[in-house]
């Protein structure tokens, strides 16, 4: 068995909760870019963006502070803790469940000028709150990155 430290599951976690926020990013400006190709109205385009990080202020808050901090508790909590425990089993089928969802989201959103612009919202708002969030793993008693 590979065991390590608490702290390295905690790096792990906080570099796939970027990754997420990153991929979400980038994947929510060509949504966006597709939409301009659409219709190239600016005001629509900063307005996805200014919805999106407040809706993802409010996520971050609410949502992923709360399971970020449940997730460095039960990693602190491990006796021995081992690479694959980063995150529980139902967090990785949650999570390919959503990859899944969002991909097909930006499948039936293409072409479509307001669900361009709604899918986009979302993902900006999950990009933020990701990104948010994701320093709380880096920032514990046992851990600080500055």
């Amino acid at each position: 068995m590979l065991i390590v430290s608490p702290q390295v599951l905690k790096f792990i976690a906080a570099a796939i909760w970027y990754s997420g926020s990153i991929a979400l990013a980038l994947k929510s400006g060509s949504l966006l870019n597709e939409a301009f190709s659409i219709k190239p109205s600016k005001v629509w385009i900063i307005g996805t963006l200014i919805l999106g990080t407040v809706l993802g202020i409010v996520k971050w808050k609410y949502i992923f502070l709360k399971s970020a901090e449940k997730k460095i508790k039960r990693i602190e909590s491990l006796k021995r803790p081992v690479i694959w425990q980063t995150f529980e089993t139902k967090f990785y089928i949650f999570l390919t469940a959503m990859i899944f969802l969002g991909s097909k989201l930006s499948e039936i959103a293409s072409g479509n000028y307001i669900l361009l612009i709604a899918v986009s919202v979302i993902d900006v708002s999950i990009s933020i709150a990701l990104f948010l969030s994701g320093k709380k793993f880096l920032k514990t008693k046992r851990f600080y990155v500055q």
